[in-house]
């Protein structure tokens, strides 16, 4: 079953059961408004795993487009958290 959400060019399509979509439509490296941020987080809930196929995201357009879903926990151990991130696991 596919469904293009009513507002927006997203498509959510599911790939499972009870669990799991893919979205189509979207560039997740570019600047996406409030309600488009919210039809994702919709499917998010509703679906519980999102995939996001064929995406072009460097480390600071995947970091922009996480932190308009909440604050972001860095737990990378081979690397210093990029400025503004909090770091979540300490380096063993």
């Amino acid at each position: 079953m596919t469904s293009v959400l009513d507002t927006t060019a997203i498509e959510v399509a599911p790939v499972a059961g009870q669990i799991g979509a893919e979205i189509r439509g979207i560039d997740l490296a570019d600047d996406h408004d409030d309600h488009t941020i919210a039809e994702i987080r919709d499917a998010l809930l509703r679906h519980r795993v999102l995939f996001f196929r064929d995406q072009q995201l460097d480390h600071e357009a995947q970091v922009r487009f996480g932190r308009r879903f909440g604050d972001l926990t860095y737990s990378h151990p081979f690397d210093d958290a990029p400025p503004g991130m909090v770091r979540g696991a300490k380096k063993r």
